[in-house]
């Protein structure tokens, strides 16, 4: 992957959805948005102001890495998005990242610690091990 490529890393949530951006090869978090009807819209601003290049989405998977119903909702989350948003999409194995997020004892915005720590993990096994 090129470190030039700006990435959005996405925790989706049934009322909250986490965003963090890449910054070379450092995830930083970056909002936390309602999941309503205005979500679309409004990340669709974001990519532009961002000039994001690919979303890495969080897919929740059981212990031993199988699909969950969980997955199947950020499927179709993802298929939703699809219909108005033009971009690559990755989905990345979020196992743990809230449970981190929680042992960090950090306040606030949990949801875009979440997806800073999905990011990070996407971008430390893609990046730096190239």
């Amino acid at each position: 992957m090129k470190l030039e490529q700006k990435l959005l890393g996405i925790d989706y949530g049934d009322k909250k959805i986490g965003l963090s951006v890449s910054a070379n090869s450092l995830a930083l978090p970056l909002a936390v948005l309602e999941n309503n009807v205005e979500f679309s819209t409004k990340l669709q601003q974001l990519i532009a102001s961002e000039k994001i290049s690919k979303l890495i989405v969080g897919l929740p998977l059981g212990s031993l890495g199988e699909e969950t119903d969980a997955s199947e909702k950020v499927r179709e989350f993802v298929r939703r998005l699809r219909t108005t948003i033009q971009i690559e999409v990755d989905y990345y194995d979020e196992r743990l990242t809230t449970a981190q997020v929680k042992s960090l004892k950090i306040r606030g915005e949990d949801d875009a610690h979440a997806a800073a720590i999905l990011l990070q993990s996407y971008l430390d096994r893609n990046v730096h091990n190239v």
